[in-house]
């Protein structure tokens, strides 16, 4: 059952034409010509893929292969004109020597065996049936014609291959090869063909002579599958004029026999196939001769008489004659309007019209004229009425958020429209709504704008209105002519950010009405009916924020300086992508004349001064008369005071990271807290904290969690926080955090404040009032606190302290429990790792072997934690280079996990899948690839398909195949793995990057360097916006696209790039740290390649000690 959002956007649907044999490139191209507009429209990374915006793709003949390429198999248009023109230059490059019947000129076989390669290569299995199942399947519906020998006498009526399930008539269950087939089945080119529908086997041939443009019976059929929908567009594309298609036979190097009445017959057929396409084209152009908003026809008219349908080699001159068409002014007009109504999806046809059925429902009003043609709903005149302020000059992008908007409002269906944008403040929700207001001057006749502010301002607004209008003397008055004019009427409540308004008694009182809110109040999201009528408009995109930059500080993009540049990515950044604060900067940096290297500098030092200082010149922001801090003051003061605490300890954590569970243990384990001697200071703050926490607790001591989500919720109600409910945490703007460090009386206390707060939640017994302190003052006496603040350091990105402190409370507990002692041995086990981290493999190793033996005499051998411990060394091992030893390891941990476990239990195949690593990197890739296989199988039937842990386990398959050369098999499994984690847990989670950057480096190593930047530089953007240019996840996909620049000889980019991983990197985790060596010789090797000695000697300096072991 299709959602409500679904069937209030206008349907999108696409026609092939067939017949046209090498000429068919045209249609491709044109349709490439769409979606690289359609990209540029919505502002997309890459090209987007027809089956992301048709709704429905119908073809017959060679139409329908490129439809089942682009709606069923899910290639991009690149990948389909490929694949085609490899199809044509097979298919027509073999014709019969001799041709015996009705036989056709072809081979039907090669024809066979090529539509087989393709669907292989889309799906891997070549015999892949014609109906889909899934999410895609769902989003486009892909239709294939062919007729029936035993009706073609009859009308022409043609059997239907559907991707999809049709409950009221025959759905073939045949593959996709075979579907083809039936379709291009035309006697004079191929022979006949058989496929089974379900009952007797139906012979059936291509469907010309009438059939070959297919618009008519796709229109039918959408009528049938979209019932109650309204349509957007409908896209007829055209294979060539019919002057513009011949058969040939005398080019090919080699002879053959064709009869002088068989060759007449064929190049009769073939026009004969045009010229019905064109019959059909004119029929349609009459019918939706009134609507032509609606209905499309482009097809190439000129300059391709004198190819032939088999002259694969001139593809070139089909290609050039396509471009001359899409040059055409009539053209691009044409281009300018499909692109707006497949992109906007505006309802505007009911779809009930468009069928082959209309002269049933003729006499039910309407649309239709008595000849049939399509008349657009005409729209009653009257004096408008406009109390909407036109968009700031400066607004910029945020096309996502008015598209949403545009679509909303022009939807049929809904009578009563309310829709909510809420956010931060200062994230441009007003310039949105002007924006969009804008957008819909056509669709609306009146637009009033209303100061939603307060229950006074809304009142004196609406009567302003009234008066100015002569509607009336009172706000009432504004309302009820509002309410008399729903349709036609758009009433916009701006800066609705008190929640003490009372905003729904200002709705007007009809059953029909227009509303758009802006507001930071989360209860005010509550007006609005579903999901689909609200937007949370946050940071805007680094694109769009950087034009919005540029533009109010009035400088341009040309000429500025590399340290410019990288200023502006740091201003935008430290800036949060806010939309006001972005605009407040510009100002100050056109007033004062500075670069953006200067205002950068200014900002780190002096962050609010640098985007409050002299705003009064160039920011009454088009009537934006606060600042973006004195926006968030004004949502401070509305919360009540436990509320202004939290937002406190919450300023001085992590932003991004902030789980309940840190408020719940430490509110649980504050009254086991026992300080030792505190100075005054320490134990007021530790009062202060504890004091607090008792708000969260029952009189029992308890966690009370509705007091927790009661105060958490004032934050998330004015936008102050924000909630991901699918990992569960709280985060903060990065400006709103600085604000609110800003507005603590005692920023120190405050502070350490959080630092207890921190301290208390970690779940050990024995905690210290400040994380920063040293512990050089502990007796040694009382609980051991030194393990916590361990894990403090480390939630705060300070390794050394840490070490530090785990090294400290390794030699207590040994001391206070002894070396065997599982506490002592769980900090050891976690010192291990944190060496490891840090690059010190030999001290994990001299930890982790101790930590074995005394687990083995103690436990035994064959104890889970002695299993976790060996699989632990054997890894540190394999870190070391000592794989003879890993792989003893392993295989007698594999050997007892199966005697222990079991052979398909977790631990066993994580033991098995160890043990292939290690003999991957081995080289002994034969074993490895039999033990994954193994693993692989038992995980799929164990934890299921779509479980992570197949995944990763198809991921290290890949890595296998790739080693031994297998391309085709790696790619393949990296290809599925992208797609199911994609699907799965969205295209910006972390598994999803990797897998895409894992396939980009496939393509490289293939030589398909393009392919394999595209990959890198959508993983690296949505790497750096989701996780921070400086994570290890965003430094690894910015070395894949280095990788991809340097193949392609674009060695200054990769330059670049290079030198900005291997900075991050010596920042964290440090120079000599192994992470860091490898970047530091792939920059050495740049520098090589660019001709550059002395920069190349540099880090082969650095290197030499590092490699020598002088550390």
């Amino acid at each position: 059952m299709e959602r409500n959002s679904n069937r209030e956007r206008g349907l999108n649907l696409l026609s092939l034409d067939g017949g046209g044999g090498v000429t068919g490139l045209s249609s491709l191209l044109i349709l490439k010509e769409i979606m690289s507009r359609l990209r540029e429209k919505g502002r997309l990374d890459t090209t987007p893929q027809p089956w992301e915006y048709f709704d429905m793709i119908g073809g017959t003949g060679t139409g329908a292969i490129s439809a089942v390429m682009l709606g069923r198999l899910h290639m991009g248009v690149k990948a389909t004109i490929e694949s085609y023109n490899e199809l044509m230059k097979t298919v027509f490059s073999q014709p019969k020597f001799t041709i015996r019947g009705n036989t056709g000129i072809f081979e039907s076989t090669v024809m066979e065996r090529e539509l087989k390669k393709i669907v292989y290569e889309a799906t891997g299995n070549e015999d892949e049936v014609m109906k889909e199942h899934g999410d895609r399947g769902a989003r486009c519906k892909v239709v294939v014609y062919a007729t029936s020998r035993y009706n073609m006498n009859t009308g022409g009526l043609p059997v239907l291959f559907r991707s999809y399930s049709d409950f009221e008539a025959t759905t073939t269950s045949c593959t996709i090869w075979e579907a083809l087939r039936a379709t291009t089945a035309h006697p004079k080119i191929f022979k006949k063909f058989e496929v089974a529908i379900e009952t007797p086997s139906l012979r059936n041939r291509f469907a010309g002579l009438g059939d070959n443009n297919p618009t008519a019976w796709l229109l039918d059929e959408a009528r049938r599958q979209f019932p109650g929908r309204a349509v957007a567009s409908i896209i007829s594309i055209g294979t060539g004029h019919p002057e513009t298609i011949q058969i040939g036979g005398t080019h090919h190097a080699k002879s053959w026999t064709l009869g002088k009445s068989m060759t007449s017959r064929v190049l009769r057929a073939a026009y004969e196939i045009a010229g019905a396409n064109e019959r059909v084209a004119e029929d349609m152009e009459r019918r939706f001769a009134d609507a032509k908003s609606a209905y499309c026809r482009l097809n190439v008219q000129q300059g391709a008489q004198g190819v032939k349908i088999d002259e694969w080699d001139r593809s070139d001159e089909v290609a050039e004659h396509t471009r001359a068409y899409l040059a055409l002014a009539e053209t691009g007009s044409k281009l300018k309007n499909v692109v707006d109504a497949i992109f906007h999806r505006a309802p505007s046809l009911d779809i009930a019209f468009i069928g082959e059925s209309w002269q049933r429902i003729a006499d039910a009003g309407s649309q239709l004229e008595p000849d049939g043609r399509i008349m657009p709903t005409p729209r009653p005149l009257e004096g408008r009425v406009r109390s909407c302020p036109l968009p700031s000059t400066r607004f910029t992008g945020r096309e996502e958020h008015c598209e949403k908007v545009w679509v909303f409002f022009t939807a049929r269906g809904r009578r009563r429209r309310l829709f909510v944008l809420h956010g931060l403040g200062g994230a441009g929700k007003t310039q949105i709504a002007l924006k969009c207001a804008e957008r819909l001057e056509e669709r609306f006749i009146h637009v009033i704008f209303v100061d939603a502010s307060s229950d006074e301002s809304i009142k004196a607004t609406l009567t302003t209105a009234a008066l100015a209008n002569k509607l009336g003397t009172t706000y009432p008055d504004a309302l009820k002519w509002i309410a008399n004019r729903g349709s036609s009427c758009l009433l916009i409540f701006d800066n609705a950010d008190n929640r003490s308004v009372k905003l729904r008694t200002y709705l007007p009182p009809s059953a029909e009405y227009n509303v758009l809110i802006t507001t930071r109040c989360q209860e005010f999201v509550g007006l609005a009916d579903d999901t689909d009528a609200e937007r949370n408009v946050s940071q805007m995109g680094p694109e769009d924020a950087k034009k919005l930059l540029l533009k109010t500080a009035k400088l341009a993009r040309v000429g500025l300086s590399d340290e410019d540049k990288s200023a502006i990515q740091s201003i935008l950044e430290g800036l949060g992508y806010l939309a006001l604060a972005i605009v407040q900067a510009g100002a100050y940096i056109w007033r004062m004349k500075l670069s953006f290297a200067q205002y950068w500098a200014i900002y780190q030092e002096q962050c609010r001064e640098a985007l409050e200082n002299d705003l009064q010149i160039d920011l009454h922001l088009d009537g934006y008369t606060r600042t973006v801090y004195s926006t968030w003051e004004l949502s401070f003061n509305q919360l009540t005071m436990h509320a202004k605490e939290l937002l406190l300890l919450i300023a001085f954590l992590r932003g991004s990271d902030i789980a309940k569970d840190i408020f719940q243990r430490a509110a649980l384990n504050s009254s086991k807290y026992r300080p030792g001697q505190l100075s005054p200071t320490d134990q007021a703050a530790a009062d202060h904290v504890r004091r607090y926490l008792t708000h969260f607790t029952h009189s029992d001591g308890s966690w009370h969690n509705s007091r927790f989500l009661s105060c958490m919720g004032e934050l998330l109600s004015l936008s102050l926080v924000t909630y991901d409910r699918m990992k569960r945490i709280y985060s903060i703007h990065p400006l709103v955090q600085d604000w609110a460090r800003g507005t603590a009386h005692d920023k120190p206390s405050a502070a350490q404040h959080s630092s207890i707060l921190l301290a208390l939640s970690i779940d050990w017994d024995g905690v210290l009032p400040r994380v920063n302190s040293s512990l050089q003052d502990h007796s040694g006496s009382g609980p051991d606190p030194t393990t916590q603040f361990a894990e403090v350091f480390h939630a705060t990105g300070q390794p050394k302290d840490k070490t530090i402190q785990l090294e400290q409370a390794l030699a207590t507990r040994k001391i206070s429990l002894g070396e065997t002692h599982p506490d002592t041995l769980a900090v050891m086990n976690n010192l291990a790792e944190t060496y490891l981290e840090q690059g010190q493999p030999e001290n994990a190793a001299r930890l982790q072997e101790a930590m074995l033996g005394s687990q083995r005499r103690e436990l035994g051998e064959r104890h889970p934690d002695s299993l976790a411990s060996a699989n632990n060394l054997a890894k540190t091992y394999i870190h070391m280079g000592r794989f003879a030893e890993a792989e003893i390891l392993q295989v007698r941990v594999l050997v007892t996990s199966k005697q222990v476990f079991g052979k398909d239990h977790p631990n066993t195949l994580t033991a098995m899948m160890n043990l292939a690593f290690t003999y991957q990197q081995m080289g002994r890739l034969a074993e490895a690839e039999e033990l994954q296989l193994t693993s692989l199988g038992a995980r799929k039937r164990v934890l299921g398909e779509n479980h992570p842990g197949v995944l990763s386990s198809m991921s290290n398959l890949a890595e296998t195949y790739i080693r031994q050369g297998r391309w085709i098999e790696a790619k393949a499994l990296q290809t599925a793995i992208l797609h199911i984690s994609t699907r799965l847990l969205g295209d910006e989670h972390p598994n999803t990057l990797s897998s895409m950057n894992n396939l980009a480096r496939t393509y490289l190593q293939q030589g398909e360097s393009e392919e394999a930047e595209r990959l890198a530089l959508a993983a690296l953007a949505i790497s750096k916006r989701v996780l921070g240019k400086d994570h290890p996840d965003t430094l690894n996909h910015m070395g894949s696209l280095a990788s991809a620049y340097k193949r392609q000889g674009r060695l200054t980019e990769a330059e670049s790039l290079e030198m900005e991983t291997l900075a991050a990197l010596r920042r964290v985790p440090g120079s000599r740290h192994p992470l860091t060596i490898l970047p530091m010789r792939n920059l050495e090797d740049t520098f090589d390649k660019s001709g550059k000695p002395v920069e190349r000697d540099a880090p082969r300096a650095e290197l030499r000690p590092i490699s020598s072991g002088d550390t």
